[in-house]
């Protein structure tokens, strides 16, 4: 059993299992709400780098291993995936096509060519305020990523985001790792894919 099954959350109960991986720079907390209204138990881990880990580099392969170690561990049938979990996912089902029955590719990051686009920059940029602890910095990307008109009433929210992504320095080691790699070798293979796929 991965640390990743030992410390996840299961919230509901019944069948079916629903195992949910989060983004990157993201969290448990804010992918609960995408399978609140799900029927059966729902299973939620922090991906490797966000639980205050540092791990060495990895990939969506290492990802997709730990997200099929915690559906065994709970016996999910069903599987939802964002942004970089669905990168994790994609490599799951790319290695097993049947091992989900239905599976959700939420904002997928990346497919089958490394990532370059303007997120990549704005992440590098977050990389160095958190290795160098500079909470105003991390502080000023969280921001950027809200509206301007309703950045006061999120306050709040930006104070706690940038918190985590501070007492998460792994997450720096995703940035760092992910951009280069793709969750499948070539887009083709999923034809293969024998789950309900949204």
């Amino acid at each position: 059993m991965t640390s990743a099954a030992a410390a996840a959350l299961v919230t509901g109960a019944g069948q079916p299992t629903t195992v949910a991986a989060h983004g990157l720079g993201a969290s448990v907390a804010e992918t609960r709400p995408l399978l609140s209204g799900v029927a059966g138990r729902r299973v939620f881990y922090a991906a490797r780098g966000h639980s205050g880990d540092l791990p060495e580099p990895f990939t969506y392969a290492d990802l997709g291993d730990d997200l099929l170690a915690v559906a065994d561990e709970h016996g999910a049938t069903r599987a939802l995936g964002v942004s970089m979990g669905a990168g994790a996912l994609l490599s799951v089902v790319a290695r097993q096509p049947s091992r989900f029955e239905k599976v959700v590719l939420f904002l997928p990051g990346a497919l089958d060519k490394p990532r370059t686009d303007d997120a990549v920059r704005r992440f590098a940029v977050l990389v160095e305020a958190i290795r160098n602890q500079d909470l105003g910095a991390v502080q000023a990307f969280v921001s950027a990523e809200i509206p301007a008109d309703l950045r006061q009433r999120a306050a709040a929210y930006i104070a706690t985001r940038a918190r985590f992504l501070l007492d998460s320095p792994g997450i720096a080691v995703g940035v760092a790792s992910l951009p280069p790699v793709t969750p499948v070798p070539d887009r083709s293979v999923l034809a293969a894919v024998a789950s309900e796929v949204l």
